[in-house]
């Protein structure tokens, strides 16, 4: 009776054991600091308008605090978790009134793949992600240049579905709730479709960004399409990407002159070549915006043209030392001379 007692004492002991191996828990994050200089109030140079050439602190890839987990519920199925919490380092600050802003899921996945809900990155994202030497940080980085206004890089109130791997292909399918009885509102969806295999990369991605209320200039139609490719040749990867987008505010707003439709084009040429410790990045991006005022004027076309060169060099598989510079120049067919756009930044990031 009493070894029967005592079995049973340490079969409840290693419960405890047991639910650990079975469920984890994951702290990670990046911390960036750095020095930039530039002629422009946006950290891509893709927009805006010149300003000062001020000196700042700031972080140049997103600083973050994220917690990651994953229970094994048996049979192949598992529950996981993502939560992300961005800050700048120079000031100690959210970088936005949503706290867990980077991401914020749950999911079930299994040998059907994956349901997660929340908020997440959206599949257009992902493959642009992905294409980006810079990975859409620094100055040098492709950024908005490939971005239609209206478009978001994650979305709330989202379902998506995640297929499993067939040969290196997976795609992603979104929906996102509007959450709002708002005549005219519409919910917002988007795909993906990647391939992933070896040296190559090729995916095609949609957005269609939730509409708040009934079209018009305040809410407008967004529909953007990315096409990607990239080859690694072991010493030096490269990659290209073609986007196209148009923000339609809708035929009533257009004839009354209260907001433009706009048409957009990217096309984008990418690399990133090993040397020693470090690699060397180089983007090359055209982005071509034509705005029609009204159906009575003429187009009026602007073409961006942007350069980033950077070299990173790893101090170790987590830290590195980074300087990366970024030139942009606007050229209109309305008005010859609009802008350069031009900065540098340095720093060092470190990955936990």
């Amino acid at each position: 009776m009493n070894g029967t007692l005592l079995r049973a004492a340490a079969a409840l002991l290693l419960l405890p054991a047991v639910a650990q191996a079975q469920s984890t828990v994951t702290v990670y994050g990046r911390v960036d600091a750095g020095i930039s200089k530039e002629n422009d109030g946006t950290t891509d140079l893709a927009g805006g308008v010149n300003s000062s050439d001020a000196l700042q602190m700031r972080q140049n890839s997103g600083s973050r605090l994220g917690f990651r987990g994953v229970e094994d519920l048996g049979g192949g199925l598992k529950a996981q978790f993502q939560i992300e919490h961005r800050f700048n380092v120079d000031t100690g600050a959210s970088t936005s009134s949503t706290f867990w802003n980077g991401k914020s899921i749950l999911a079930l996945s299994g040998g059907f793949g994956t349901v997660s809900l929340g908020r997440d990155y959206t599949p257009a994202w992902y493959v642009g992600n992905e294409i980006d030497p810079f990975g859409f940080s620094t100055i040098g980085q492709m950024g908005s240049a490939a971005a239609v206004p209206g478009t978001v890089s994650r979305a709330a109130n989202m379902v998506m579905y995640q297929t499993p791997s067939f040969n290196g292909v997976t795609s992603r399918l979104q929906y996102s709730f509007k959450e709002t009885a708002t005549t005219g509102a519409r919910d917002g969806m988007g795909f993906n479709v990647e391939y992933a295999q070896g040296p190559a990369y090729a995916a095609l991605g949609y957005e269609r960004p939730v509409r708040a209320g009934a079209e018009g200039a305040a809410n407008p139609t967004v529909d953007v399409w990315i096409l990607a490719g990239g080859w690694d040749f072991g010493t030096a990867r490269v990659t290209a990407t073609f986007a196209s987008g148009m923000s339609d505010p809708g035929e009533a707003a257009v004839d009354a002159g209260a907001a433009a439709e706009s048409k957009r084009r990217h096309i984008g040429l990418g690399a990133v070549v090993k040397v020693g410790s470090g690699e060397i990045l180089a983007m090359l991006s055209r982005l071509t915006d034509k705005t029609t005022a009204t159906t009575d004027e003429p187009a009026n076309r602007a073409t961006t043209v942007k350069l980033g060169l950077g070299y990173h060099h790893h101090l170790s598989k987590r830290t590195r030392l980074y300087v990366d510079l970024g030139r942009a120049k606007t050229s209109n067919s309305e008005i010859a001379d609009l802008s350069t756009r031009h900065g540098i930044d340095m720093g060092i990031r470190h990955n936990f």
